[in-house]
């Protein structure tokens, strides 16, 4: 019994390890539980648009923010099924478009396309959003209710704007 929880508890501990993003810490407040890359990173996605921006976008106010690495960001609200996981990528965009349409093509998922956003730009699974323009790839994913790609193409236009 002893060694099957000793095994148990080392199995958990190297999970919860190797599933640590590599810029994460554990410097979390105890009493909001918010991490400070959230609230204080100002170089990376969640700069680009302000909570108040969001909260228009949304259509909802933005209760918070997550930046999990320089290239996402997470805007969260009262509903939980409304809120904006927004990534950039301005180093691989043309790998990542790339990538995207391959994975795509090879579940047979179908890509709504949609004009006046970036570049390029569709709808593909779970009304995710992607588009291009110029050098940047943006992925959208704006929650999960029947308004989800309104607020998706909101987001979209309001992105492609700062870039």
């Amino acid at each position: 019994m002893k060694r099957t929880t000793y095994v148990a508890a080392l199995a958990g501990l190297m999970i919860t390890a190797c599933a640590k993003d590599s810029g994460q810490t554990d410097d979390a407040s105890p009493a909001t539980g918010e991490s400070p890359v959230a609230q204080s990173s100002v170089s990376g996605t969640c700069s680009m648009v302000s909570d108040a921006e969001m909260s228009e976008a949304l259509g909802v106010p933005v209760t918070g923010r997550e930046e999990t690495t320089s290239t996402r960001c997470i805007y969260r609200t009262a509903a939980p099924l409304v809120y904006a996981d927004v990534e950039v990528d301005r180093e691989n965009a043309d790998a990542a478009w790339q990538g995207i349409n391959a994975g795509d093509s090879l579940i047979g998922a179908q890509q709504d396309s949609l004009a006046g956003v970036g570049d390029k730009a569709f709808f593909g699974p779970r009304d995710r959003l992607y588009f291009r323009k110029g050098q940047a790839f943006v992925a959208i994913e704006a929650g999960f209710d029947e308004k989800v790609r309104d607020r998706a193409l909101r987001i979209a236009r309001l992105v492609s704007g700062k870039l």
